[in-house]
């Protein structure tokens, strides 16, 4: 593991590099704002077509402008997150090894693991995907800060309240003290370039460092493991992991992560290669031919028109492959962009409630069914977050409701993790309480759509 200390003390290069970029794109719209500011302001007041004509030509060279800025960051970037990542790998090996050096065990460095090297990679790999989805977020962000900018100087000018130089000036300084942000929460917070990736990369290393220890448990042979523990550790409501408080500082048997049959929520569950998919097991609904029939023609923002139809076709198909199982047993299918179906049938245990999914590589989209009617869960959308090729996921009720979830090109996953996150402790309270099933359900689901406002897009098709 890593010494608490090395997220706060190791990440100073790679934030003046992005610090730099902020700097940068800051310096970009200052001088588009001067440049449109001069030509639309010394005009005066001109037709509204025209105006939008020549801001839309600025944003466009200013969108050119802020994407080489991200390239050349990019470019140090990458170097910089490879050695950031190698060198935590080794602290928290070397950590590692102490304790196994106390206990009698033999230690080993991650150069001489082709797993461990394979775990590292992995997290470099996606830690730079991530960063290139952060800096997509920015380009957007840029820009509207630049129309902001550009339209309260425009207005000043041509009403005559302030001179060309006095606007670009008060313009300029309130655009510089409110920066470029690299996300935007609901309730109205925002956070900073250099803020977003801090965050970022210091979940990313500490994620990645965490499974270099649970591979160096593995390799050893160790089956039980002591987990450390610290005062004021978060508490939750209802008993599980989220309870840091309940099982710190407690002895474990280690062992790999299986599906737990007692488990009634509705998820996407790690287990190695795979994704394991659970109804909440409430009433279970029989398939009819009226529910198959019924299946609705739905929209996606990830395939092409032409491929809707067969959507619906394979969503009723679906449903005719689970009507042949057990009651309650649910089935999942994978397809790529282009609806050419990958691998074969995933069929969970008879009257099971859960299915294995294996996981992809290249863009997908997975259809499963839901024996209760359930729509996309809380689960299902950590897992499918989890997931970088998982474009869709898709619920089709036994009853023939479709629910999707999709990913867009410049989704943030950040906003939304904290989103789930306070979503997450919002549904346990509600649960303590004894809210019924329908007040959850509504619960999770205003929370599923808040999440296109975080370029995801949530839709539910009822009969």
């Amino acid at each position: 593991m890593l010494e608490p200390d090395y997220l706060i003390n190791n990440l100073g290069d790679i934030t003046t590099i992005y610090a730099d970029l902020h700097t940068s794109i800051l310096a970009s719209i200052a001088k588009h704002v001067a440049d449109t500011l001069k030509t639309t302001g010394e005009a005066g007041v001109m037709p509204s077509l025209k105006k939008q004509i020549e801001h839309a030509q600025a944003a466009g060279l200013l969108r050119e402008d802020i994407i080489q800025h991200i390239a050349d960051t990019i470019a140090i970037s990458d170097v910089e997150v490879r050695a950031l990542f190698q060198d935590a790998g080794v602290k928290s090996l070397a950590y590692d090894n102490r304790v196994y050096t106390e206990a009698g065990l033999k230690p080993v460095a991650i150069a001489q693991s082709p797993t461990m090297l394979k775990v590292l990679e992995a997290g470099i790999t996606k830690q730079n995907g991530s960063l290139r989805r952060l800096t997509g977020t920015v380009v957007a962000n840029s820009e509207q800060l630049f129309e902001r900018t550009l339209n309260a100087a425009y207005n000043k000018v041509v009403s005559g309240t302030h001179s060309y130089t006095e606007a670009l000036r008060e313009g300029i300084d309130d655009m510089t003290r409110e920066g470029v942000k690299a996300f935007h929460y609901a309730s109205g917070r925002a956070i900073s370039i250099e803020a977003g990736l801090l965050m970022n990369l210091r979940t990313g290393i500490a994620q990645t460092a965490a499974h270099i220890t649970e591979q160096g448990i593995r390799e050893r042979g160790v089956t039980h493991v002591e987990v450390s523990a610290h005062i004021s550790a978060r508490t939750h409501p209802s008993g599980d992991h989220r309870d840091h408080q309940g099982w710190q500082g407690r002895i474990f048997s280690f062992s790999e992560r299986k599906s737990d049959p007692k488990n009634n929520g509705n998820h996407l569950q790690n287990h190695e290669n795979s994704d394991i998919l659970k109804s909440r097991g409430s009433d279970l609904i029989n398939v009819t031919d009226k529910t198959i029939s019924d299946v609705p023609r739905i929209k996606s923002d990830v395939l092409s028109e032409h491929h809707w139809g067969r959507l619906q076709e394979e969503h009723k198909s679906l449903l005719e492959l689970v009507r042949n199982q057990p009651l309650g047993t649910e089935c999942a299918r994978v397809f790529d962009l282009s609806m050419s179906k990958q691998g074969d049938d995933f069929i969970g245990p008879p009257g099971g409630n859960s299915v294995t999914v294996k996981n992809f590589d290249t863009p997908h989209i997975v259809i499963h069914n839901h024996a209760d009617g359930a729509p996309i869960s809380l689960d299902d959308f950590e897992s499918f977050l989890r997931r970088p090729q998982t474009f869709s996921v898709q619920a089709i009720s036994n009853g023939g409701a479709v629910s999707t979830l999709e990913k867009l090109p410049l989704f943030s996953a950040v906003d939304a993790i904290h989103k789930y996150n306070r979503t997450v402790e919002g549904v346990g309270e509600l649960v303590v309480k004894g809210a019924s099933q329908t007040e959850v359900e509504s619960a999770i689901e205003s929370f599923l759509y808040s999440l296109n406002e975080n370029g995801f897009i949530y839709r539910r098709w009822t009969l």
